[in-house]
């Protein structure tokens, strides 16, 4: 009689595919990805050139006020180099665009029209938590990481508009406009936290989600030039004149996915079969 075991077996050949284990990068790699940047709410500082540096009425009675930005987006490329063991070395272009949304302060709300726009070139250094290492036995692999660099922050014909009240005539208030037109470069770091997927079948290729924050050193200014209309009874009729506005600090939420291409990726591990002859099955 033949036994349920060597009668399965005779079915022919039994094949078990390996499951195909997350390897280190070894070599050089291309990435890319997009998704959501999110603008954390800042505070900024107003101040006139000349007379008027400084003047309270300028900046609404307040050093600095809250500017509240809309969603936005963020595309990234990079291109690197693996060494075999989880660490990673790439250096990373990236492009964020946020729409400006109101800034609020004790003595006036105002509107913006136009973006935030920030162009950067940071060095990252990034490390995989392969199946070698973490030993889950998962064909995903998590990794980590950090970078520096510097960032251009422009706002190009941003308008900001609406009233402001008079601190010399209280009750009263007046028409606000704003014009922006210029750009800030500054050192900016980011923190980077993501898992990536290989794509089985398809060599060195992988789908990549991650978390990233970005923040700029030292705050950045914004050259604009001002236009205020006070009613009559104040100390100034009209004042125009050029300024610039002081963004302390400006912190970035991304959530992106991408693909990654590692042209020194191994082989897919060989399948591994089981064969049975069917003379050798006894009765």
């Amino acid at each position: 009689m033949i036994k349920i075991r060597d009668a399965i077996l005779c079915a022919g050949m039994l094949t078990v595919p390996a499951v195909a284990m997350a390897q280190p990068i070894n070599g050089f790699y291309i990435s890319g990805g997009g998704g959501l940047n999110l603008v954390q709410t800042g505070q900024r500082g107003e101040a006139l050139a000349g007379p008027f540096d400084n003047d309270p009425i300028v900046i609404g009675g307040s050093g600095f006020d809250q500017t509240f930005y809309k969603s936005g987006f963020i595309l990234a490329g990079a291109g690197g180099y693996g060494f075999g063991n989880g660490l990673r070395l790439e250096l990373e272009g990236s492009l964020r665009q946020n729409g400006l949304d109101k800034d609020f302060a004790q003595n006036f709300t105002t509107k913006y029209k136009g973006d935030e726009k920030k162009s950067s070139l940071m060095a990252n250094v990034l490390f995989d938590l392969t199946d070698n290492i973490l030993h889950l036995g998962l064909p995903v692999t998590p990794y980590f990481g950090g970078g520096v660099g510097v960032t251009s922050i422009s706002w190009k014909g941003v308008d900001r508009y609406g009233t402001v009240k008079n601190l010399y005539t209280l009750g009263t208030t007046q028409s606000y406009d704003n014009i922006f037109n210029g750009s800030d470069t500054e050192f900016a770091y980011q923190g980077i936290a993501g898992v990536s997927y290989d794509i089985p079948g398809v060599r060195g290729l992988a789908l990549t989600a991650e978390y990233r924050f970005m923040g700029i050193g030292h705050g950045f200014r914004q050259p604009s030039v001002l236009h205020i209309n006070f009613q009559p009874g104040g100390p100034y009729s009209e004042l125009t004149g050029p300024g610039w506005s002081e963004y302390p600090t400006d912190s970035n939420h991304s959530i992106m996915f991408g693909v990654r291409y590692s042209f020194g990726a191994p082989p897919a591990p060989a399948v591994q079969s089981a064969r049975t002859d069917l003379g050798s099955v006894r009765n």
